[in-house]
């Protein structure tokens, strides 16, 4: 393009999905994710890849961070993806105990050039390389040693940290060294918890911006965040309903809560009973979850609610 005097098409994100279709992830790149415990990081990674693997594309996640082969099985089948999907052509998953392993990891993912590569958590990569968190060059030794090879033209990398103490990098980027930041050439965002997520509640995390080099994502996002990433696990199977909302003009769908609700109105049709007083006496949730499940239901005119 330079030999021509044309000008560079913008680099813009491809992959990981919000409600309304805007991706939010870079191929080629290295992306990112921190923020305290319980902020649902990993629950992030997985609702992407579970995206991903229902649109065709393969995954590979480096678990050292010991979540375990079963848990993120059974997280992502929560988040409904099928056993069908869980085979060496679309699903691979690493645990590597040590430098060797984790190199030998590279070369494989190397080799088969997934969608996405989730490294869960970069606080356990540098220990395992022997690499200082503190120190800027052993973080970018380490990144360049381990991530950047991982980052090929068609994948995507996404990286789960920890953020750092209150006062050392004010929720700018995660524990340890400022490279951390520095090395990011994609996305990078802070998870910051407005409900925490547990079973048979409705958990909400806002996610932030706070790098975004090709500047694709902050061209679709107010106010510095992409949006809220929500976590209903109030239906009776189990299951996990992840939705990351944009905030944009585009409303909470509490799809298990308006599913519940439309069944209990089938069920208890031709009863004298008034169908507010049904579904206050038969869907245990918060009160603001169950008012915009109806707000939603009556928009939409889904199912009897409207009636």
């Amino acid at each position: 393009w330079a030999e021509t005097g044309g000008v560079r098409e913008p680099t813009l994100p491809s992959i990981g999905w919000r409600n309304d279709e805007q991706p939010i992830l870079y191929k080629g790149k290295i992306n990112g994710i921190y923020g305290d415990p319980e902020t649902a990081k990993t629950w992030f990674a997985l609702h992407l890849a579970s995206q991903v693997m229902h649109k065709g594309g393969s995954v590979a996640l480096i678990d050292i961070d010991h979540n375990g082969d079963s848990d993120t099985v059974d997280r992502m089948r929560k988040l409904g993806v099928h056993n069908t999907h869980f085979n060496p052509q679309t699903f691979r998953y690493y645990a590597p105990e040590t430098p060797q392993e984790l190199l030998a990891v590279r070369q494989d993912i190397i080799e088969q050039q997934p969608t996405l590569v989730i490294m869960d958590s970069i606080g356990e990569l540098l220990p395992l390389l022997g690499q200082d968190s503190n120190s800027n060059d052993e973080i970018s030794r380490a990144y360049r040693a381990m991530l950047l090879p991982l980052a090929q033209p068609e994948t995507a990398v996404l990286t789960i940290d920890h953020l750092a103490k209150a006062g050392k990098s004010d929720h700018a980027y995660a524990i340890g060294g400022i490279a951390k930041k520095r090395i990011i050439n994609g996305a990078y965002y802070h998870a910051e918890a407005i409900t925490i997520p547990a079973p048979g509640i409705v958990g909400k995390i806002r996610i932030n911006i706070t790098k975004d080099r090709p500047g694709g994502v902050r061209a679709n996002a107010i106010a510095g965040t992409i949006g809220n990433l929500i976590l209903d696990s109030t239906a009776a199977d189990k299951t996990v309903q992840a939705t990351l909302a944009s905030t944009i003009g585009s409303p909470l769908r509490p799809v298990n809560t308006m599913e519940r609700i439309s069944r209990l109105l089938e069920r208890e049709e031709g009863t004298a009973m008034h169908k507010a007083t049904i579904i206050k006496n038969g869907i245990n949730v918060k009160a603001a979850t169950l008012d915009q499940a109806l707000k939603v239901l009556v928009d939409e005119k889904i199912g009897r609610a409207h009636v």
